[in-house]
C-alpha cells in the first residue's frame, strides 16, 4: 500500500493475510512510556483511526506473518528494562509471534534502504535464510555502493533478529514436491485402471459361467 492507501485502518485488516509485512515509514519512540512508541501510517480519510499504530496497539493485532521489517529509523531501540530488555517496536511484533524481525538501530538513510532491501529480498526468493540473506545484501551493496555510501552508517543500521529459517522455500524444493505429487498422481491413476480391469475381467469370467 502506497501513499493515501497505507493507512492505520487498511493495514489492521489486511496485514494478517501476509507472509511477509514490510514497514516504511516514519516512527516515533516514546522514551518516557514505550508503549506510546508508534508506526505513522497515513491519514484516514474517514477518521476512523488517527493514524498512530502505537505498541499497545500492536500487542493485540492478530499476525500470521513469518517475518516483520521496520525499515524506518530507530525501529529497534528504545529503554532498557530489568527483566524486559530494549523496549522497541520490534519487541513489540516479537509479542505478536512474528518469528523473524528486520530492525534498524539508528535513522537509515532511504536510498541506502532501497538498494538493501532490493537484493536482502532476492536473496530471500531464492530460499536463504534471513541472516545469509541480509549479508549478501550487504556485500552487494558495499561492492555498487557510491565511496562515501560505504560507510557502515549507510547499511550497517539493519539487523536481523529472530529463528533464521528461511522465510521461502527454494525453487528447486517446490520443483521436487511438484514433481513427487505428479508422480503419485500418475501411480495413482495406473494403479485404479489395473483395479478397473481387474474388475471387468472377473465380471466376464462370471458372466461366461
Amino acid at each position: 500500500m502506497l501513499g493515501p492507501a497505507a493507512s492505520e485502518k487498511i493495514f489492521k485488516e489486511t496485514a494478517y493475510r501476509y507472509r511477509v509485512l514490510h514497514l516504511a515509514m516514519h516512527v516515533y519512540i516514546d522514551e518516557e512510556d514505550p508503549l506510546y512508541s508508534k508506526l505513522l501510517f497515513a491519514e484516514d480519510s474517514l477518521m476512523e483511526q488517527d493514524g498512530f499504530l502505537h505498541v499497545h496497539e500492536i500487542y493485540e493485532l492478530n499476525l500470521n506473518a513469518k517475518m516483520v521489517v521496520l525499515s524506518g529509523c530507530n525501529t529497534g531501540t528504545g529503554i532498557s528494562r530489568l527483566g524486559e530488555g530494549i523496549m522497541s517496536l520490534a519487541r513489540a511484533f516479537f509479542y505478536c509471534g512474528i518469528p523473524n524481525i528486520v530492525m534498524t538501530l539508528w535513522t537509515v538513510y532511504d536510498e541506502s534502504a532501497e538498494l538493501l532491501m532490493t537484493e536482502f529480498y532476492r536473496d530471500l526468493a531464492k530460499g536463504r535464510t534471513n541472516e545469509t540473506a541480509m549479508r549478501n545484501a550487504k556485500l552487494h551493496f558495499i561492492e555498487n555502493a557510491e565511496p562515501i555510501h560505504q560507510h557502515p552508517y549507510f547499511w550497517s543500521g539493519f539487523v536481523v533478529i529472530g529463528d533464521n529459517e528461511a522465510v521461502f522455500k527454494p525453487r528447486i524444493i517446490k520443483f521436487i514436491l511438484l514433481g513427487i505429487l505428479f508422480v503419485i498422481a500418475v501411480i495413482g491413476v495406473v494403479f485404479k485402471n489395473r483395479l478397473s480391469r481387474k474388475k471387468g475381467m472377473e465380471i466376464e469370467e462370471l458372466q461366461s459361467f
